[in-house]
């Protein structure tokens, strides 16, 4: 059974690492994005938008 109250970890994955790139890098919200989605869809597929 899934916990749906927690993100599996590519969609946590991408949202940290997105984050990290903005905050801390200074990386235009773009940029960022683009980079944080490999992490996301490492499976082969990235999540839904919506999820993120």
């Amino acid at each position: 059974m899934r916990d749906t109250d927690h993100p599996t970890h590519p969609i946590a994955g991408e949202i940290i690492l997105e984050g990290y790139l903005l905050r801390v890098r200074g990386w235009g919200r773009k940029a960022a994005r683009q980079y944080a989605c490999v992490v996301g869809g490492h499976h082969g597929t990235p999540p839904d938008k919506s999820k993120i």
